[in-house]
């Protein structure tokens, strides 16, 4: 229950890189709603449309799994924190890794 929320982002760090700036600057008031029924809605200012899927945990519950409408393909995320007002995660692409730092509105 600490995952429903709808979130922003406080920080966000590539590959040990601080673009928390840029990345406000491009996805302006973005926003993830992480739904109690297992569904998500991504907006930001200036998207026409809004991203929306289902969310669920893995079997150990140490990663979220989100799938985006339309997508046989999950993304996961692996839990590095969740409380009831911040949640961190962290995604690795290959060499790439990617640190979210979220806080609740």
């Amino acid at each position: 229950s600490r995952v429903v929320n709808t979130w922003k982002v406080e920080k966000l760090i590539e590959n040990g890189t601080d673009v928390t700036s840029w990345f406000s600057g491009y996805y302006q008031n973005y926003r993830i709603e992480m739904k109690k029924d297992g569904t998500y809605i991504e907006s930001y200012i200036g998207s026409s449309s809004a991203d929306i899927g289902s969310w669920d945990f893995d079997s150990k519950k140490e990663n979220i799994l989100m799938t985006p409408y339309g997508s046989s393909s999950a993304g996961k995320s692996e839990i590095i924190k969740l409380k009831s007002n911040e949640m961190w995660l962290r995604e690795t692409d290959g060499s790439d890794i990617t640190e979210t730092h979220y806080v609740s509105e």
